[in-house]
């Protein structure tokens, strides 16, 4: 009896071993190498084919989970890529997913999609599923193809009835129409989904849109230029967010799309409950944020929006053909037929029409109110608020502690006894005073784009087109003063420099980790330095680093600052090159803010433009 106890115990011993071992093995990757020769290697024609059954293969074998492309370069495609359920697809940042040129591609047909779908529509039907898929890391571009108007729409990615979705860490460019979409049909559905962190740049109509869906989050993209629609669109969807974006156009006379933000009630059997718009900068865009009460549904189908603590800066005006007849587009907060909306704690400043309007858009008996409270509404080109009586519908606003001023008119058909008028004190929550602080700047040479951190925060990206290399590697580095001839830097410097693009969680760890733990992997030098007055003689507060310490045109400047007793008007943390040289670059505080100066074959690019001047858009209410 005892050698059978023994013996049993063994069996359940070597059983819980086996699936200890199975379950804690390591899950492989299969890794495509752009320009290599492997099996699943991608050589620059018909890549489609070799990546598919890369996620063919993962679906079957529960010991893959990811397939992922490696290197610097292109996979060329001249058919989808399509996704089975349970699988990731990612890579570096320097390799690109690339649709070959001047295909006949057809309409709605994406560059990613999922699996057994019969054809590509814009809606899907109630067959086509797709769950648990991951895509991120690298870059996506539709290429160069024919602008059919209408028979050429598709996008760059696209599932139909998908759940749990994580889509994030991309850069997508030039889709012919939404760079992301998800649809369910033909009833809302939860998806339980992600959407983050991804830069999209040129999307022909939406840059990421979500049609009867509800439980997901949108944040912290970077999306601009949108050339006719809107940055983020829901139609009908509840219980979700999109916070943290920045949504932009350009500040000039450009076409400007839609809304940086549209909630759509589009189908009459839905509606948009519950949702939460916040922390976003949207800027350049015709409206900011429009809340649309679309077909006609129930009231109750068409409530509970929270939109707070919003940057709603310079949106444009424009009119577009809407039902039968047409529909301004003059509100940097814009809503039609919604209820019990609060709006608050958000800066509206320098739009060209009013500041928040509400306007309905078919006659109707419903009764609707706006919460309207503790908002900075300055500088606005028509209206503060404006409470139209289109169709004579019953709207209240209700009004509270807003701070309005300069503005052309304060209010239509409206009346405030608690808001106030005086002019608003303006305290810059990026101000540099006498401690440490962390300050980044990117630039990305294939996406021309430059971007500014201020302590772990994005604080503004800026597009340098046709800007080139700024890599004035013939010209030594001087770090804490100008050239070695002025503008010195008093205090102390820690200096990094990665000779590629850090993304924002990379950046969000090194502002975590304090200056005492690195970010690997393309490190060019670090250099720490005290730079006080006590230390160098007859005012040389600078270090010099010769012509050989160079970085890539992709570069990252990483610098941890700590000032003290601040008396010049200009103080350099960084400067390479001059203003003479083919390429230049400075980084300097001028009173307490942070500017990146940059100039291209001697001459300074247009300042508005390109010399990230925080003083112009970031504010905080005393």
């Amino acid at each position: 009896m005892k050698r059978i106890t023994i013996t049993i115990v063994w069996i359940w011993f070597i059983i819980i071993f086996s699936i200890t071992v199975i379950y804690s093995s390591p899950v492989k990757i299969i890794y495509i190498t752009i320009g290599g020769s492997g099996k699943y290697d991608c050589t620059g024609e018909r890549d489609q084919e070799k990546i598919n059954k890369a996620l063919e293969y993962i679906a079957k074998d529960n010991r893959y989970s990811t397939v992922y492309l490696k290197g610097l370069g292109s996979c060329i495609i001249d058919e989808p890529i399509l996704m089975p359920s349970n699988t990731t697809l990612q890579g570096d940042s320097t390799a690109v997913l690339k649709l070959k040129d001047n295909l006949n591609w057809s309409k709605y047909k994406p560059m990613i999609g999922q699996t057994k779908v019969n054809s590509w529509t814009a809606y899907g039907n109630k067959n086509e599923r797709v769950s648990n898929i991951e895509i991120g890391g690298f870059k996506i571009d539709a290429g160069l193809q024919k602008r059919l108007s209408g028979t050429t729409y598709f996008p760059l990615i696209l599932f139909y009835n998908p759940y749990n979705i994580s889509i994030h860490d991309l850069t997508l460019t030039r889709s012919r129409w939404d760079a992301i979409r998800l649809t369910s049909f033909p009833i809302k559905k939860s998806i339980n989904s992600k959407i983050y962190n991804n830069k999209i740049l040129d999307s022909g109509h939406e840059g990421i849109c979500l049609v009867n869906t509800t439980d997901f989050e949108i944040y912290d993209n970077n999306i601009s230029r949108t050339r006719t629609n809107c940055g983020i669109r829901v139609k009908s969807g509840d219980k979700f967010s999109i916070h943290d974006n920045i949504i932009g156009n350009s500040l000039g006379k450009e076409s400007s799309g839609y809304a940086g933000i549209l909630l759509e009630n589009s189908n009459p059997n839905s509606g948009i409950e519950k949702a939460t718009i916040f922390n976003n900068l949207i800027y350049g865009k015709n409206s900011g944020i429009v809340l649309d009460g679309g077909v006609r549904t129930f009231q109750n189908r068409r409530e509970n929006v929270h939109i707070h603590d919003n940057i709603i800066y310079r949106t444009k005006t424009a009119t577009i053909p809407y039902l039968d007849g047409s529909l301004d587009l003059d509100g940097a907060i814009r809503i039609s037929d919604f209820n019990n909306t609060l709006i608050e704690n958000n800066i509206i400043e320098g739009n060209v029409h009013d500041a928040i309007i509400y306007e309905s858009q078919r006659d109707n008996n419903d009764s609707y109110q706006t919460m309207v409270r503790d908002n900075i509404i300055i500088n606005n080109g028509r209206y503060g608020i404006n409470n139209s009586k289109k169709f004579e519908q019953n709207h209240t606003f209700i009004l509270k502690n807003n701070l309005l001023y300069n503005n052309k008119n304060n209010y239509f058909n409206i009346l405030s006894s608690s808001d106030f008028y005086k002019k608003p004190l303006f305290i810059k929550p990026h101000t540099i005073k006498e401690h440490w602080h962390h300050i980044v700047v990117s630039y990305d040479n294939n996406m021309e784009t430059i971007t500014l951190y201020i302590d772990g925060q994005k604080r503004i990206e800026r597009r340098c087109i046709g800007f080139g290399d700024i890599n004035p590697n013939d010209e030594s580095l001087f770090i804490g003063g100008y050239r070695g001839i002025a503008h010195w830097f008093n205090g102390k410097i820690n200096l990094t420099i990665w000779n590629r693009v850090l993304n924002f969680k990379e950046i969000k760890i090194l502002y975590g980790n304090s200056i005492k733990k690195d970010i690997h992997g393309g490190l060019v030098d670090k250099i720490e330095l005290n730079l006080t007055t006590t230390i160098f003689n007859k005012g040389k507060r600078y270090s010099i680093y010769p012509s050989n310490l160079s970085f890539n045109p992709n570069f990252t400047i990483s610098t941890w600052i700590y000032t003290v007793n601040q008396k010049s008007n200009y103080q350099t943390i960084f400067n390479k090159g001059n203003e003479g040289s083919k390429n230049y670059i400075w980084i300097y505080i001028k009173k307490d803010n942070i500017f990146v100066d940059l100039v291209n074959r001697g001459k300074h690019l247009d300042v508005d433009t390109f010399i990230l001047n925080l003083q112009d858009i970031f504010y905080l209410k005393k």
